[in-house]
């Protein structure tokens, strides 16, 4: 019994300490919910979905936009942009003939935006909804005989695409602010034609 009763006492002396010691430093770290506003820019590759399919290529472009960012627990929070994406296909038609279209597209998705890591450095994964609306389109072919016409190529496109978002990157704190380096993949759910 003496000794149950002096390892009972034991353990409390030493987890007293340990347990305030714990109280103490969470009361410490008290999160304070931050409101970002930001620009981006960077480059888009994109192809389209053909059913059949058809040989493309990626087609580049450039992007940029603005971001809104309001975190309001310690490790997730919600990111949303409004961004120009340059989007579209390339496609060689023969040895000869390409034919390309550019789709330009407003884009807003907003995502839940969740951090892994310390104070200054993070792992970012952002990832959510996006809705596009398509502010121009250009058609480019180069023909051997100009009296050839593809029909196909002339058909309108919708005016909203809709999709997911994912995105994985990292986030670093600095004295002027937080950068963010990110690779992105959306998916459009809409047929565009």
């Amino acid at each position: 019994m003496r000794k149950s009763l002096s390892f009972g006492l034991f353990l409390l002396i030493i987890l007293v300490p340990c347990l305030s010691q714990a109280q103490a430093s969470e009361k410490k770290q008290v999160f304070v919910p931050e409101l970002n506003v930001g620009i981006k820019g960077g480059t888009s590759f994109s192809q389209v979905g053909f059913d059949p399919p058809i040989d493309q290529t990626l087609t580049m472009g450039l992007l940029a936009g603005v971001v809104f960012q309001y975190i309001d627990h310690a490790k997730v929070g919600i990111q949303v942009e409004l961004n120009y994406v340059p989007k579209g296909w390339t496609e060689q038609l023969d040895t000869i003939t390409t034919f390309r279209r550019n789709l330009n597209y407003l884009e807003l998705p907003v995502m839940t935006h969740v951090t892994l890591g310390n104070k200054n450095s993070k792992f970012i994964i952002n990832f959510g909804p996006a809705i596009s609306y398509l502010l121009s389109t250009r058609d480019s072919i180069d023909l051997v005989d100009e009296n050839d016409t593809l029909s196909y190529y002339q058909k309108s496109i919708n005016n909203l695409d809709y999709g997911l978002t994912l995105g994985i990157g990292f986030a670093k704190k600095t004295i002027i602010g937080t950068f963010q380096l990110e690779g992105r993949f959306t998916y459009g759910f809409s047929n565009i034609t």
